[in-house]
């Protein structure tokens, strides 16, 4: 049996800093958004008081973070940020240009995703058959009825 096993010393570990991964918390994902933060942000991007500098650092803060589509409209942040891709400063206006194309092209693949198909059960897939049937029926049209099919049962 120990020709079989071959046991070899520990080797203390390399003086080097070993760098594994953190556990990140939960400020730190992107698609976690507090809104009093992006209150504040947008109060803070609409005052023409604050420098340049301060708000290249909140845009760079923004830009880690996805928002939804609802929030950004309720809060008025994503006004703000458009509305500052026009701003006098042209590094205020690329910052600003950056998170807006990032939160639109986040939006957008949001929107363009498919919905989840769900496996039904038999009697569903029967019922959804008949109705499938029924409508074709009265359509004559196979293309119409399968939208519709789709449409009716996945809202």
């Amino acid at each position: 049996m120990d020709k079989f096993l071959i046991k070899k010393t520990k080797e203390p570990p390399s003086s080097g800093i070993s760098r594994g991964m953190k556990q990140a918390s939960l400020h730190q994902l992107g698609g976690v958004v507090i809104l009093e933060d992006l209150t504040s942000a947008n109060q803070q991007l609409s005052n023409p008081e604050i420098s340049p500098d301060q708000k290249i650092y909140i845009l760079n803060k923004l830009k880690n973070k996805k928002p939804a589509k609802e929030i950004l409209k309720s809060t008025g942040i994503g006004r703000t940020v458009h509305r500052l891709c026009r701003d006098e400063n042209p590094i205020v206006s690329c910052a600003a240009n950056e998170v807006y194309g990032f939160w639109k092209t986040h939006i957008l693949h949001l929107l363009r995703r498919k919905p989840i198909e769900v496996e039904s059960d038999a009697e569903t897939k029967r019922g959804r058959a008949s109705a499938k049937k029924m409508i074709n029926l009265a359509l004559n049209n196979s293309v119409i009825a399968e939208e519709i099919e789709i449409h009716v049962f996945n809202k």
